[in-house]
């Protein structure tokens, strides 16, 4: 084997250790505030909420590209788009990021009857998914901000009560409510930064494979 064959191999192989982390294959689910059933909905924003906001929690640093909402709207309409914001805290006013998302990928979940004394109603409910743009976060709390749903029709809408683990107010008197039915969607950081003791080793074990290589070259 020729010395530079040898040595182009050596380089092959340490920059493919050096440059190897986890590949991203898609959307992973961040944080689930979802259940089995629904418990009801949050008021209608056209009732002079102006917002609902959920908190959620990151367990390690990662991207957030994305969520899912479960949405109530009228028989036979459908959700049209979501106005959402991130904060740091419940209604801080300082949006880490947020907008309009209009192309929501709606799939619809079920029909819920509500009886009252003067009739009954049915309402639609979907599983709303929307887009962000890519929004990186250290792990920690944060905010999910949802300041109204339009839909096709204009009818009134809710957001879907899961009764899950955050902590979620509506803007009106900053009551504190049930949560809501929503995901978050991203890429979390899967990069590793190898200790300085991982490139000891590293540079002692291929040292010793050059020193092996050298000597048999020589024979």
């Amino acid at each position: 084997m020729k010395k530079s064959a040898f040595f182009s191999v050596l380089i092959l192989v340490l920059t493919a250790t050096l440059t190897a982390v986890p590949a991203f294959a898609g959307s992973t689910v961040l944080y689930d505030n979802t259940a089995s059933e629904s418990f009801g909905n949050s008021p209608d924003w056209g009732w002079g909420t102006n917002g609902t906001t959920d908190s959620f929690v990151l367990s390690s640093n990662a991207t957030i590209t994305g969520g899912t909402l479960g949405l109530w709207v009228n028989q036979g309409d459908t959700p049209a788009s979501v106005t959402w914001q991130i904060t740091n805290n419940e209604f801080d006013g300082s949006p880490l990021a947020g907008g309009t998302a209009t192309s929501l990928a709606n799939t619809y979940e079920s029909l819920f009857t509500i009886e009252t004394p003067f009739g009954s109603y049915s309402q639609d409910i979907y599983d709303s998914a929307f887009s962000m743009s890519g929004l990186p976060l250290s792990a920690g709390t944060y905010w999910l901000e949802i300041d109204g749903v339009a839909t096709e029709d204009g009818g009134n809408n809710y957001w879907d009560e899961s009764e899950g683990r955050s902590t979620a107010y509506i803007s009106d008197g900053n009551e504190e409510v049930p949560s809501e039915t929503f995901q978050i969607l991203g890429e979390p950081d899967t990069t590793v930064t190898p200790e300085p003791t991982s490139f000891l080793l590293l540079g002692s074990g291929l040292a010793g494979f050059a020193g092996l290589i050298r000597r048999r070259l020589k024979v």
